[in-house]
């Protein structure tokens, strides 16, 4: 019998999807929330950004197992740092929200869709 359980095949594009357009919104939203007007970027810039992120975390976590998520965090401040051209300080700041903010994102996407999209987050 096939399965058809949120972790199967079957939904791991749209479980993907999902998170994605959850952690998008977080971003955007944490960067209209630290910085000022004229340094805010698009939506599109965003999820560019988000996907270069997205991207870079599954290369560094893959490639160094023990420590690349400790690499791939400062890479992705380190990323937000030039994107927008802020700060150290701003850039934690940005991350840190976004994080906070895209659990709740993903909380709330998820029972809307009546999945979890915060599985992987568990191991």
């Amino acid at each position: 019998m096939p399965a058809f359980g949120v972790g199967s095949v079957t939904w791991a594009p749209a479980v993907a999807l999902a998170a994605f357009v959850a952690n998008v919104t977080a971003l955007w939203l944490s960067q209209r929330f630290v910085l000022p007007k004229e340094k805010e970027k698009g939506l599109l810039s965003v999820a560019l950004l988000a996907l270069i992120g997205a991207v870079l975390n599954v290369i560094l976590v893959k490639l160094i197992p023990v420590i690349g998520f400790l690499v791939a965090i400062v890479v992705w401040i380190w990323l937000i740092k030039v994107w927008f051209d802020i700060g150290w300080g701003q850039a934690i700041v940005i991350a840190v929200v976004a994080f906070v903010l895209g659990i709740v994102l993903s909380a709330i996407v998820g029972l809307l869709l009546g999945i979890s999209l915060l599985l992987p987050l568990l191991g």
